[in-house]
């Protein structure tokens, strides 16, 4: 008996609609190479409520298969890096500005931006805060470094 309970239990959850959060922008392709690139950070309105840059860094190469993004083959590498920020709006009776969280989800690819631009709105509210002491080399043990 406790078998077909499961069974059926099973069938139920799966038989459950599954439903994605949609995003509240797409993402236009033709957005950042629209945006001139330069060493200051210079920002656009972009995707309604958003601010865009592009920003000129060095870049420090050891792979020896150089990403296709990298520029300046004589003299110091660069790369242009796609910048998006949402900036804070205060909420009546919410907590102050404590400053931006950075998100990257790492590599050469735009998913960072991209996850921003569709889902950022959603995760916004529920940053209540964060704590900088737990980046680098905090150590919860003492002596505490």
């Amino acid at each position: 008996m406790s078998s077909l309970l499961t069974a059926v239990s099973l069938l139920g959850f799966l038989a459950l609609p599954s439903r994605a959060q949609k995003p509240h922008h797409d993402v236009d392709p033709a957005l950042f190479p629209g945006i001139t690139p330069s060493t200051e950070l210079v920002w656009h309105d972009c995707y309604t409520v958003f601010k865009c840059a592009r920003l000129t860094v060095h870049a420090i190469v050891t792979d020896p298969r150089k990403p296709k993004k990298v520029k300046g083959n004589c003299g110091q590498p660069t790369v242009d890096l796609a910048i998006v920020k949402l900036p804070h709006f205060p909420v009546s009776g919410g907590a102050p500005h404590q400053g931006a969280v950075h998100v990257s989800l790492g590599g050469w690819s735009s998913s960072s931006t991209k996850f921003l631009v569709r889902f950022g709105q959603d995760y916004a509210p529920l940053f209540a805060g964060y704590d900088l002491v737990a980046i680098g080399t905090f150590s919860p043990e003492p002596p505490y470094n």
